[in-house]
């Protein structure tokens, strides 16, 4: 497959089980963390990577198996030497496990948003200050979101306040609370 695409120009990107060594022409996407010692390999011998390890990224598993802040820590260049190597990372979300957009709002875009600071070198110094600064943006959203009238035929503005507002009322405890005392 990889070499009809590559006849019509195509990039393929293809999984770290279909690769043992290195090849110039692919890119591998580096899935699975048990298989850490070959992605070393092939970060040293300059195969390109996006690496994406499951129990770190993969967006539609519960919050028990991956917290927000296992997402957050996530590195893709760490352990892995040669950098140059490392094109990104990407956050996965199967969508056979998508029931609602509920659910999708919930369990992807807190993730995304943690590899995309992670990725784009703004993370904030602690895990504590991301969810305050997460709880801020929220709130942000939050009064933003009262201030546009609802209509009642907008099948997504009731379900969208509900979350925002069991968000706010979650990330409010007192932890975050005496957090964001201390910044201001």
């Amino acid at each position: 497959m990889a070499e009809h695409l590559l006849s019509h120009g195509v990039q393929p990107i293809v999984w770290d089980d279909e690769i043992e060594t290195k090849d110039e022409r692919l890119i591998v996407q580096a899935w699975r963390p048990f298989r850490r010692d070959l992605i070393k390999k092939l970060a040293k011998q300059g195969q390109r990577l996006i690496v994406s390890p499951f129990f770190s990224t993969y967006a539609n598993l519960p919050y028990c198996l991956v917290p927000l802040k296992k997402t957050y820590g996530f590195d893709p260049r760490k352990g892995l030497g040669e950098e140059k190597s490392v094109l990104g990372a990407e956050v996965a979300y199967w969508s056979e496990y998508y029931s609602s957009s509920d659910k999708f709002d919930f369990e992807f875009m807190y993730r995304a948003y943690a590899v995309a600071k992670a990725l784009w070198g703004c993370r904030d110094r602690t895990y504590l200050g991301f969810r305050a600064s997460l709880m801020r943006a929220e709130k942000k959203d939050f009064a933003r979101e009262l201030a546009i009238p609802l209509s009642l035929t907008d099948p997504r503005g009731l379900p969208r306040l509900k979350r925002i507002c069991r968000y706010c009322r979650k990330s409010t405890d007192s932890e975050y609370q005496d957090y964001l005392s201390s910044k201001e």
